[in-house]
C-alpha cells in the first residue's frame, strides 16, 4: 500500500456493507462522519487520484442510487460557516432527493471563533431541522 494504490480486496468491503452509511427508517438516511462530507466537495472530486478517486466516485454513485431524503453529518469541530459549505452545496446539486440535512458538532477552535454560532448553524442545516444546543 505504500505506492498509493489501495487493493480491490480493501476497496470492495467499503461498498459491500452500504448499511454503514445508508439506512432506511421512515425516510432514507445517509450518515456521514467528519470528512465523509468532503466526498461531495468539488475540489476533492477534481483533485483526488487513485483509490481516493475511486472511493469518491463509487460513494457518490451509491448515494445517487439510494436517493436519501435526510443526511446526518457528524464533524468533530466546526467554528466557521464556510468549513462545510462547498460540500453541502454540491451535495444538494448531486442529490436533489435530499430535503433535510444537519451537522452535529462541537463549536470550538483553540484560536477563537471565526464565525458566530448562529452563522455556523444556519450553514450546516437544511429543511425541517431542530437545533439542540448543549
Amino acid at each position: 500500500m505504500g505506492n498509493g494504490i489501495l487493493p480491490e480486496k480493501v476497496i470492495q468491503p467499503l461498498f459491500s456493507k452500504k448499511q454503514s452509511h445508508f439506512m432506511t427508517f421512515n425516510d432514507k438516511v445517509m450518515v456521514l462522519g467528519c470528512r465523509d462530507l468532503n466526498i461531495f466537495n468539488r475540489r476533492s472530486i477534481a483533485t483526488s487520484k487513485g483509490w481516493r478517486k475511486e472511493i469518491n466516485t463509487r460513494f457518490r454513485e451509491i448515494a445517487v442510487d439510494f436517493k436519501p431524503s435526510v443526511v446526518l453529518h457528524h464533524p468533530h469541530y466546526t467554528d466557521s460557516k464556510y468549513t462545510w459549505l462547498a460540500a453541502w452545496k454540491n451535495l444538494e446539486r448531486e442529490l436533489p432527493s435530499v430535503k433535510h440535512y444537519a451537522s452535529s458538532s462541537i463549536y470550538f477552535r483553540d484560536g477563537g471563533e471565526r464565525s458566530s454560532l448562529d452563522e455556523v448553524i444556519n450553514n450546516t442545516k437544511k429543511g425541517d431541522v431542530m437545533d439542540i444546543i448543549l
